[in-house]
């Protein structure tokens, strides 16, 4: 499983955050750690998890539902999102969408 850069990107209202890391791409998902938090992104299902210790967040993208599994508590949130747009070429994510009134970009980018 070789390793891979990437530069990840997510963009609302209210802070736009740009990082690269290392990240390894098998069996069609990608995965990265952000500090505490694993994520992974499903490129078969079009699925974002995030997860750490304490919380689990799914984004269905196909779906349209983004789902909140709080460990602690062992109970689930489900939401609905609005998917406005997704594109996925040569391994790179753009996916537009929103939650409640918020809008979010968050976008993927396998660099050299």
């Amino acid at each position: 499983m070789p390793k891979v850069n990437i530069k990840t990107t997510i963009i609302n209202k209210e802070l736009e955050d740009t990082n690269t890391y290392k990240a390894i791409i098998n069996d069609n998902k990608i995965k990265y750690q952000e500090n505490d938090v694993t994520v992974v992104f499903d490129y078969n299902n079009k699925k974002l998890i995030r997860e750490n210790n304490d919380y689990k967040i799914e984004f269905f993208f196909e779906d349209k539902l983004l789902k909140i599994l709080i460990k602690e508590l062992d109970n689930y949130l489900e939401k609905d999102i609005k998917v406005k747009k997704i594109n996925i070429k040569n391994n790179n994510i753009k996916i537009e969408y929103k939650i409640d009134e918020d809008k979010y970009l968050y976008s993927l980018e396998v660099i050299e």
